[in-house]
């Protein structure tokens, strides 16, 4: 042909040029697999934020809890302490004229501790709540000095209590000698799940301490007695075994207790607290029921059952009341 002919491709030449395409079931089929892998990558990001987000639970409420029985074991450890000063030969009163009281608890919470229209003056006049709540409530009083709590940093500098508040400053004469002090006491409860302080700077001024905590247990290690010794525990006993309302004169549920006449007598004779917080997740984790173990190893031997889906963790701590262990 000559040089400006246009040359015809034919046959099997035509098919080369054709475009192809995916069939309906090849399309059908890959719009199932990609279905597949997209639901699997969402399986896999709801599972990781779930987990994520109980270890992020998990993290904040062990603070809450160690943070809850730290600060409250502080001031426990202190219960009792005062001890003759230097160059005196009596010692200085605590509330009420009796270290007796050094720790007073109640089974239900107390009913005057703080921020209400009456409140009890020192741990003597508490009264514990006939009903109201399972949480516990205990009193801790002790001889405070610059050296075992945070001094106030502004005016005259005085110790404080368990808020932080300065302590008003007593007086006690010995011959002809006038001595100073401060005693601390510290009431520690619970109120709309918060670990609450009333301190004796000022108890119409409760503070929360720790958020998320949903029961208070204390439990008290008392000598028997019939034993002399008091560094021997004979058992671990509740508030009402001992005598708590009101004030420590309700009739003791514990039998031996019961045989101790006077009621300052039985709180004298607390050596030991056992400590247990229960803290709870501040959000719903569980999407299904679940359970845990509580403060109490003999009742709830089992797990306790969870249905809102929120998730909790018990604590414990046992504190020895150390100025109240024998030296022998």
């Amino acid at each position: 042909m000559s040089q400006g002919s246009i040359r015809i491709r034919t046959g099997a030449g035509l098919a080369s040029l054709r475009q192809k395409g995916f069939t309906l079931i090849e399309l059908l089929v890959s719009m199932v697999i990609g279905m597949v892998m997209i639901g699997a990558l969402i399986a896999i990001y709801s599972n990781s934020s779930s987990t994520a987000a109980a270890a992020q639970a998990q993290v904040q409420m062990t603070e809450d809890g160690q943070y809850a029985l730290r600060l409250m074991a502080q001031h426990i450890r202190l219960a009792g302490f005062n001890p003759v000063q230097p160059s005196r030969t009596t010692r200085n009163d605590l509330p009420g004229g009796s270290v007796s009281f050094a720790v007073f608890g109640c089974g239900s919470g107390f009913t005057n501790a703080g921020g209400t229209a009456t409140v009890a003056t020192d741990a003597t006049a508490l009264v514990c709540a006939s009903t109201g709540t399972s949480s516990h409530a205990i009193s801790v009083s002790y001889e405070a000095d610059l050296y075992n709590t945070s001094p106030t940093r502004s005016g005259t500098i005085r110790p404080t209590d368990c808020l932080g508040q300065g302590l008003t400053q007593l007086s006690k004469v010995e011959g002809a000698t006038t001595f100073f002090y401060y005693v601390a006491e510290n009431r520690f409860y619970l109120s709309n799940n918060r670990l609450m302080c009333a301190g004796s700077g000022d108890f119409t001024n409760p503070q929360t301490m720790v958020e998320n905590i949903e029961s208070i247990q204390f439990q008290y290690g008392a000598r028997n007695p019939a034993i002399t010794t008091t560094s021997v525990i004979g058992g671990f006993l509740t508030a009402p075994d001992i005598g708590a309302t009101p004030a420590g004169t309700g009739t003791p549920g514990n039998a031996t207790m019961a045989a101790v006449v006077v009621p300052a007598d039985r709180w004298a004779r607390v050596i030991a607290v056992r400590v247990c917080v229960v803290v709870k997740s501040s959000a719903p984790i569980f999407p299904e029921a679940t359970s845990y173990f509580g403060c109490n190893p003999e009742a709830d031997g089992d797990p306790i059952p969870i249905t809102d889906g929120f998730m909790r963790k018990a604590f414990v701590s046992t504190v020895v009341l150390r100025n109240r262990m024998s030296t022998n």
